[in-house]
């Protein structure tokens, strides 16, 4: 309803995009929407919109033609949650992924915990990610 408080506890948005590079700015967009939303800093902002496009390109460059990435935004107690996945394609959808040591670098200065998910019967690859709010 409009006008009513919005980032309670295990509120959630959900994103379902083309898996295009050119599609990525808005999972970071929503991302830093979300967290700018519930009160974190501008630098805190920069921080989940910078892991959120590294993620997302991790899991969508490894030849996703065809398929989607869902990205789920969760609010968790003093935190935000978000988890993506490749959904519904051919390409690589079932492939494992690694990042390399200097992108997990990054991401350790950038969010409170990361990792990445094994592609599973219905998902592809995908990573969860948690950022507290300082």
């Amino acid at each position: 309803m409009v006008g009513e408080p919005w980032g309670t506890l295990g509120d959630e948005v959900r994103l379902v995009v083309p898996a295009d590079p050119g599609m990525l700015r808005l999972t970071r967009l929503t991302a830093s929407s979300m967290v700018g939303r519930l009160g974190y800093s501008y630098d805190e902002v920069e921080d989940v919109r910078l892991a959120v496009d590294e993620l997302c390109w991790a899991i969508t460059g490894i030849g996703a033609e065809g398929s989607s990435l869902a990205l789920v935004c969760t609010v968790l107690d003093g935190a935000v949650q978000f988890e993506g996945h490749l959904i519904s394609g051919a390409g690589s959808a079932g492939e494992a992924i690694t990042l390399s040591s200097m992108t997990s670098r990054i991401l350790e200065r950038l969010v409170d915990s990361f990792e990445i998910l094994a592609p599973n019967g219905t998902n592809g690859p995908g990573f969860r990610m948690v950022k507290r709010r300082a």
